[in-house]
C-alpha cells in the first residue's frame, strides 16, 4: 500500500460531505434527543441550575448562543443540533490545520475524513448535546499549543482567551486541557513569563464575563460549587472504576473500551501498517491525550460524547502511517458498517448496546420513539401527559416531555407515560406502547 503521495482531489471531499449528511440527516429530529438536551432546551425557557435547566455546572454561553437560533428552527432542539454542526465543521477545520502542519497536506486530508466519520463524531454532529464543543476545544487549542509549544506569541494570546470562552460552552472538557496549555506555556515562554500577563488578564477578564452572572443566578459561589459537586459525586458513583462498587468496574472499562474502539474504526487500515513516527513531540501528545483517557477510564465515563476530547491526538498519532487510498477506504468500510448495522434486529447484548449508543443509531432510535409519540398525543388529544416512568436517557422521558409537550390544548382526558413493561396507573388502559415507553388512559 502506498502513501498519498499527492492531496485528495476536490471531488474525494465533496463526496464525503454529501455520504456524511446523508448518512446522518435521518437522526436530525425537531424534539428532545436525550434528558440531558431536554434540560438545555428547557433552560432556553427558564434558566435555572437548581432545577437542572440545565444541569450544574452550567452550559451559559451553549444556551445563550441557542437563544436566537430557536425562533429561526422553531425550537431549541434543532437549534441544538445547528449548533451541533457548526462546532464540528469548526473541529474539522482546526484538525486539518494542525494536521497539514505536522504531517503534510496529503495526510491531513485524508485524516479529516476518516475524523469526520468516526460514528462517535457523526452521533453527536447531528444529535443535540454540548459535546461537539469538545472536539472543536481540542482541535482548536491542540493546534494553538503546538504552535505556543514552537514559541509563537500570537497563539499564546489568541490560546488563553479562546479556552475562557469555551469553558462558558463547556466547562468540562476544557479544565482536561489545561495541561497541555501549561506545558505549552513553560515550553514556548517559560523564559520570558512577563508575556503571560496580558493574555491571562484577557482570559479572566472573559471568564468572569459568563462565570459571575452563573454563580449569582445560583446564589453564589458556595451555592453552584455545592450543587456541582453533588450531581458529580452521584454521576462517577455510577461511572467510576474508583467510587463505583467493585463488581461494577470491569464492566464500566469493558464498555468504554469497546466504544473506543468504535470511535477509532476509522483508522483501521492504518493499525495495520503503522511505523511508529510520532507527529508531534511525544511530551505533547501525552499532555494532550493523557488527562482525558485517564478521566473517562478512571472518574467519570457517562457517554460516548466524552471521547471527543481525544479523538483528534489519537486520529494524528495513527497519521504516522502515512495513509495511502486503500487505508482510506478500508477504515471508511469499517465505520459505516458499524454506522448502519440493523440495531433493531441484532440480539441485545452489552456489546450490541455499546455499539448501538457510539453510533448515529442512538438519535436514529431516539428521533422514531418522539415521532411515535408525537402522533398518538395527535390522536388522543389528551389535556396533559403525566410521566410516572424512571430517571431514563432515551426518549420520550420527564424532561423531554416537559420540553415537547409543554403547550398540550387537547381536551381529552390526560395520558399517562411510563417505561415499557411497567404498568399505568389504576384505572388506566394501555393504549400505545412503544420500544422504551408505554402510554396509558
Amino acid at each position: 500500500m502506498n502513501p498519498i503521495s499527492k492531496p485528495l482531489p476536490r471531488w474525494v471531499f465533496i463526496l464525503a460531505a454529501v455520504l456524511w449528511v446523508a448518512t446522518n440527516l435521518r437522526a436530525v429530529s425537531t424534539m428532545c434527543f436525550d434528558w440531558d438536551a431536554a434540560q438545555l432546551s428547557l433552560a432556553t425557557i427558564e434558566y435555572n441550575l437548581a432545577d437542572h435547566q440545565p444541569h450544574p455546572p452550567g452550559y451559559p454561553l451553549w444556551v445563550v448562543s441557542l437563544k436566537p437560533l430557536v425562533p429561526i428552527t422553531g425550537g431549541a432542539p434543532l437549534a441544538q443540533t445547528v449548533l451541533d454542526i457548526l462546532f464540528t465543521l469548526a473541529a474539522l477545520y482546526f484538525f486539518h490545520r494542525l494536521a497539514r502542519e505536522c504531517c503534510g497536506e496529503q495526510t491531513a486530508g485524508t485524516l479529516v475524513i476518516l475524523l469526520a466519520f468516526s460514528p462517535v463524531v457523526q452521533l453527536y454532529a447531528f444529535a443535540q448535546s454540548t459535546y461537539p464543543v469538545d472536539l472543536l476545544a481540542s482541535s482548536l487549542l491542540g493546534w494553538l499549543a503546538y504552535r505556543m509549544w514552537r514559541g509563537e506569541k500570537w497563539a499564546l494570546w489568541a490560546a488563553f482567551p479562546t479556552a475562557a470562552v469555551l469553558m462558558g460552552f463547556r466547562p468540562c472538557g476544557m479544565i482536561l486541557l489545561w495541561p497541555l496549555l501549561a506545558g505549552a506555556t513553560v515550553r514556548g515562554f517559560g523564559r520570558r513569563p512577563l508575556v503571560l500577563v496580558p493574555p491571562l488578564a484577557v482570559a479572566v477578564v472573559l471568564g468572569l464575563a459568563w462565570f459571575w452572572p452563573l454563580i449569582n443566578s445560583t446564589g453564589g459561589y458556595s451555592s453552584w460549587f455545592q450543587m456541582s459537586s453533588d450531581l458529580f459525586r452521584a454521576t462517577s458513583g455510577a461511572t467510576s472504576v474508583f467510587f463505583a462498587p467493585a463488581e461494577v468496574g470491569p464492566p464500566i472499562v469493558g464498555r468504554l473500551t469497546v466504544i473506543l474502539v468504535v470511535a477509532l474504526l476509522p483508522l483501521a487500515g492504518l493499525v495495520l501498517r503503522w511505523r511508529g513516527k510520532m507527529p508531534l513531540p511525544w511530551r505533547f501528545l501525552v499532555l494532550w491525550t493523557l488527562p482525558g483517557l485517564l478521566f473517562v477510564y478512571l472518574i467519570h465515563f457517562a457517554k460516548p460524547g466524552y471521547l471527543l476530547l481525544v479523538l483528534p491526538p489519537l486520529f494524528l498519532i495513527m497519521g504516522a502511517a502515512r495513509p495511502s487510498r486503500r487505508t482510506l477506504l478500508i477504515g471508511f468500510l469499517a465505520a459505516e458498517l458499524v454506522v448502519l448495522l440493523p440495531y433493531d434486529r441484532l440480539p441485545s447484548n452489552r456489546l450490541t448496546r455499546a455499539l448501538e449508543v457510539a453510533t448515529p443509531h442512538a438519535a436514529v432510535s431516539a428521533a422514531r420513539a418522539n415521532r411515535a409519540l408525537r402522533k398518538q398525543v395527535k390522536l388522543l388529544q389528551p389535556s396533559r401527559i403525566i410521566c410516572t416512568a424512571p430517571f431514563q436517557n432515551a426518549p420520550p422521558n420527564r424532561r423531554s416531555v416537559e420540553y415537547d409537550f409543554r403547550e398540550l390544548a387537547g381536551a381529552g382526558a390526560p395520558a399517562h407515560l411510563t417505561a415499557a413493561g411497567s404498568r399505568g396507573p389504576e384505572g388506566t388502559q394501555l393504549v400505545f406502547e412503544g420500544e422504551d415507553y408505554a402510554l396509558w388512559r
